[in-house]
């Protein structure tokens, strides 16, 4: 399976209010020194029962899974998907 690199957004109907994680974000995350690599992300994925076609092409709504809301990681990847809903940036890089 081929995923794209950077997962830009679609064209999604869904209103602008909600919070949509896309995999650019889980992407940002930097554990451990370096991004998160395409297995990890699948076995996450699977783990939480997230469609990763979903993750990428529309983004899953945050409201809608809320089994993650206790997960440190998905909090960080939350916290740069609203900070890029906030200023309209691309990608915004996690600092820890």
């Amino acid at each position: 399976m081929i995923m794209p690199s950077n997962c830009a957004p679609s064209n999604s109907t869904s209103s602008k209010r909600e919070l949509r994680i896309h995999l650019r974000h889980v992407r940002a995350i930097d554990p451990a020194g370096g991004p998160l690599c395409t297995p990890g992300i699948r076995a996450w994925c699977r783990q939480h029962g997230i469609d990763l076609h979903v993750l990428c092409e529309d983004g899953i709504a945050v409201d809608d899974h809320p089994h993650l809301h206790d997960d440190p990681f998905v909090v960080r990847v939350i916290e740069i998907a609203r900070a890029e809903q906030a200023g309209g940036e691309a990608v915004i890089r996690d600092a820890t």
